[in-house]
């Protein structure tokens, strides 16, 4: 350690430092500090509570945030949530805003306050609230009231108990689908760093929180001395918003005890290594063979200028650590050593970790190569061509996506200077430049050789159920760590490969001159402009219509393209048998120009291609369309192999809500609705049925005769930037379709489907699916489905049925707040218009408790009843359609239509909306028009009721 700090001094002084603006005087800044930016009207009161102030005059709202250094590394073994809890109990009630809502106070609401967040993480906790600079000090005051009021809260048990319900609806709808890898990951980084609390009993552990813990973790951590505020915006006057601060923070007392600390960081640092291995047991109704094992490897952060707050030599460590996580990653991309390297630059994080996957039992040689490359660069350090990348990188991270007229910018780096101790001086990003300018090569090598070790400090690992790699043992993989290190090792001398983000976009053809020259320009006949559109109408010789969406072309518009090619023909064209092949034949197919934004797909009833981009790239956007139709990749075995894979881990490691997803398409199903293009389990389950040759000849059946394709160019452009690339590439598509099976394909019709009796309850079980996961949630639809509508476009209704939904969600919030139901996150009301079963639909979705269902099921439908029998009071219809009915149809002047509305024209009929008539329309609606519309579909006759569970039986997950 000592030869480290003396490296690590040396490294330091080497370095010549840039340091802007003039010193100023406050008592945060030890001797090596960088002054804070003197635009920001900082403060420390005299009881530790301190405040930051910074004007951004061309905002229209002001944000104030407020951080207590109180987080989840806070807690005690025995206070897991607690931290969490106490977050959530201010947007409830506090001593000035009593009630069960803090945005429902009419002190709030006066002012307009808005978008209250609240956060818990490692080290803080913070709450947000946005003030309209309109509302001026008076709207300030009201969100600092609120603050203090969160230094002075009152616990409860009620509220307590209430709370852990809605905690537990909470992790689930954050964590989706990946629940128990989430519970499991959290276990396996409690046997490795200090505080970080063991979540797999998760469940068990939020039911027996008592407000006894609660108020005890408050009482120790929530004091002014570990208060910041930061207030950044519109300000009109700063000294008298200082004043206010004074005014209402000043007198929270100190409590006796002394500030107490939380050394998580120095911990681990300073503990022994650490070795753990966590089984993955599964907890849905399938086994995934194809698990793979999950490895840690974390290097320590041990340079003791990490340590320092306000340093500038921590900031410099900070940025050089940067450096060395991206400069170690191209350097495994260079050596093809696929791994999910993850650059952990956080300060509360005091490692580098370096994490990957194996499913072929091939851990230890992959950790081998690792610990190569380490060594390698270790030794012989970085090239210059490298660092000459990285820098240049991160140079222009901070100068060109740094925006300093941003409140989320001054949000972050204000947060970070008071949570994290980070500088934040005048100019931060031209002072990071000059750092990183005088930073040499031989500056990065000698720290990495001094700093860095090729061997971790500490190995986890999360290992399937029944894997061999359940039964290493550290001594044995240490032992693979040291052949490594003891292998021969020679200089890089390959070339290196650059990340997409180093290439700057450039107009580079896809086509040789020679494929472009052998293009012939077909003719084109202008058919005028559409007076239900407003775009203009062009067909190509070969039969291709082209529709130009122009935009207004102004001095401040960039100019910019997008292209949406379309045809009727979609999967429901070809067998059932077909059906995956169809689906899934544009991503298995990888057609030779599927670049960058390019993509092709096929639905049930329509099949295209949406691509566009910069207009300077105009020409490599055209040659992208050209290549999907003309050059398709007939797939191979390994792609077939690969692609495969990929939707695998697609579902098994799903980006969208799939116990939602699977609700949904069970639900549709169930109603005989053929419009829904599947996802989760069902599309999972439809991997086997796709058949590569099959996918082929239906993508070349499709695409192979664009004539009966219609494109959609919107955009800001002029008809004479297109007009050539229209004719030289749209207009060389392939006309004559590729027979696939016989010449006579008929696209199948949907039958007209007859729905179920109603009133009518029904329950589905994910059992039945046998999805990956476990649900510890319930799914409830309770829906009112109308058909034989008189005229299924008739825009004047669905208004009025989206108006009635939106007197629906306040309701449901009571549900939360009011009556403390279990919910979070997924409860609103929507309304559905579908083409397929001709009907108009409004519902109530939820997910909740399976104790609580039926309660729930009670009072959504007595929501329903209440506004179909007393309708909407006149106070309660204006604050609903001034905050949320007028804004969701707002029409600017002149406005036209969008290109989806555009798309929705020309495929399915659909009218376009004059929008101003829209609006006006919604501005004449009354609280008798809404009760008339309740009246009209809340009816037994419509009514339908959907339940998702995870089982029939008692079933537990794991």
């Amino acid at each position: 350690m000592i030869n480290k700090i003396k490296h690590s001094i040396k490294f330091l002084l080497i370095v010549v430092w840039a340091i802007i603006g003039n010193a100023q005087s406050n008592d945060i800044n030890p001797i090596d500090s960088l002054p804070l930016d003197p635009a920001i009207r900082y403060g420390r009161l005299d009881n530790g509570f301190t405040y930051y102030v910074k004007s951004l005059p061309n905002t229209e709202k002001v944000e104030m945030n407020l951080w207590v250094k109180a987080g989840i590394f806070n807690q005690s073994v025995n206070q897991k949530s607690v931290a969490h809890l106490i977050e959530h109990l201010p947007f409830r009630s506090t001593k000035h805003f009593p009630g069960s809502n803090i945005k429902l106070s009419p002190l709030i609401k006066k002012h307009g306050i808005k978008d209250f967040a609240g956060r818990t993480i490692r080290i803080h906790t913070e709450y947000q609230l946005k003030v309209p600079s309109s509302s001026g000090i008076e709207g300030l005051s009201t969100g600092l009231l609120w603050f203090k009021d969160i230094g002075d809260l009152e616990i409860s048990s009620y509220d307590v108990k209430k709370e852990t319900g809605i905690l537990r609806q909470e992790a689930i709808y954050r964590s989706g689908d990946l629940m128990e890898w989430i519970l499991l990951n959290k276990k396996r980084e409690s046997l490795v760093y200090p505080c970080t609390p063991d979540l797999s009993t998760f469940f068990t552990d939020i039911e027996n929180i008592t407000s006894t813990e609660v108020a005890g973790f408050y009482n120790k951590w929530y004091r002014p001395d570990r208060m910041g505020l930061a207030i950044i915006g519109n300000i009109k006057n700063i000294a008298i918003l200082e004043g206010k601060i004074k005014s209402y923070f000043s007198n929270i007392p100190v409590p006796a005890s002394p500030n107490p600390k939380c050394n998580c960081n120095e911990k681990y640092i300073q503990q022994e290594s650490k070795f753990a291995i966590v089984e993955r047991i599964p907890a849905g109704w399938i086994k995934n063979d194809d698990l793979p094992v999950e490895v840690f490897l974390d290097f320590r952060k041990q340079d003791p200028y990490l340590k320092q707050e306000y340093s500038k030599k921590a900031f410099q460590t900070s940025l050089v650590w940067d450096a060395l996580g991206r400069l170690i990653d191209r350097r495994f991309i260079a050596k093809n050593i696929n791994s999910s390297f993850v650059n952990q630059k956080k300060r509360e994080k005091p490692f580098l970790q370096i994490g990957f996957n194996e499913s072929n039992g091939t851990e230890k040689q992959k950790i081998q190569d690792i610990v190569k490359l380490l060594h390698q660069v270790q030794v012989f350090g970085f090239t210059a061509e490298e660092w000459s990348i990285v820098q240049g990188n991160i140079i222009e991270e901070y100068l060109n996506k740094t925006d300093t007229t941003s409140v989320d910018y001054w949000n972050t780096q204000i947060k970070s200077h008071f949570v994290n101790g980070v500088v934040l001086p005048e100019n931060k990003s031209k002072i990071i430049q000059r750092i990183l300018k005088s930073i040499t090569l031989e500056h990065i090598n000698e720290y990495i050789k001094t700093q860095f070790s090729a061997s971790p400090d500490d190995i986890s690992m999360l290992v399937p159920i029944d894997n061999k790699a359940l039964l290493y043992t550290e001594s044995e993989v240490r032992r693979w760590i040291q052949e490594a290190l003891e292998y021969p090792i020679s200089p890089f001398t390959g070339s290196v490969q650059l990340h997409k983000k180093d290439v700057k976009e450039e107009n580079v053809p896809l086509l040789t001159e020679k494929e472009i020259d052998a293009l012939s320009m077909l003719g084109i006949t202008n058919m005028g402009i559409d007076p239900n559109t407003g775009v203009e109408v062009l067909k190509l010789d070969n039969g291709i219509r082209v529709l130009l969406d122009r935009k207004d072309l102004t001095t401040n518009a960039k100019g910019s393209i997008k292209i949406h090619g379309f045809t009727r023909k979609g999967a429901n064209c070809y067998s059932l048998r077909d059906y995956f092949s169809a689906i899934n034949a544009p991503d298995l197919i990888q057609a030779n120009a599927l670049r960058d934004n390019a993509r092709v797909y096929v639905n049930n009833l329509t099949s295209g291609i949406i691509t566009g981009g910069d207009i300077k790239n105009k020409e490599k956007i055209f040659q992208q369309i050209y290549l999907c139709f003309t050059s398709p990749l007939r797939p191979t075995k390994n792609i077939y192999k690969q692609w495969k894979k990929q939707a695998e881990k697609q579902y098994f490691y799903p980006a969208y809500d799939l116990t939602g997803s699977d609700f949904m398409n069970i639900s549709k199903a169930f109603l005989g609705d053929k419009s829904f293009i599947p996802k989760g389990t069902m599309r999972f389950y439809g991997i086997e049925k796709t058949k590569p040759k099959r996918a082929y000849n239906i993508y070349k059946d499709i695409f192979g005769n664009a004539s009966n394709f219609t494109f959609i160019v919107s955009g800001n452009y002029s008809k004479d930037q297109i007009m050539p690339l229209l004719q030289k590439y749209i207009g060389n598509l392939p006309v004559r379709a590729n027979k696939l099976v016989s010449e006579n394909i008929i696209c199948n019709k949907d039958a007209e489907v007859s729905l179920p009796s109603a009133p009518l309850y029904k329950e589905f079980y994910a059992e039945d699916m046998q999805p990956v996961y476990a649900m510890r949630s319930v799914n409830y639809e309770l829906s009112y489905m109308m058909k034989n509508i008189e005229d299924f476009w008739d825009w004047k209704e669905r208004v009025k049925l989206i108006a009635l939904s939106k007197f629906i969600r306040p309701r449901l919030d009571q549900l939360r707040y009011e009556k403390r139901a279990g919910l979070y996150g997924i409860n609103y009301s929507y309304t559905k218009f579908n083409r397929s079963l001709q009907t108009f639909k409004i519902a109530i979705y939820l997910a909740c408790k399976e104790n609580e269902l039926n309660w729930l099921r009670q009072e959504c439908q007595e929501i329903i009843m209440d506004i179909k029998e007393n309708g909407i009071d006149q106070n309660e219809f204006y604050e609903i359609s001034k905050s949320n009915l007028y804004p969701y149809f707002v029409a600017k002047p002149n406005q036209k239509p969008t290109s989806n509305e555009i798309f929705e024209y020309y495929r399915y009929g659909t009218p376009i909306i004059n929008k101003e008539e829209r609006e006006n329309f919604v501005r004449s609606l009354t609280p008798d028009d809404i009760q008339e519309t309740a009246a009209k579909y809340f009816t037994k006759e419509n009514m339908y009721e959907f339940v998702m569970k995870d089982s029939k039986s008692e079933r537990k997950p794991h």
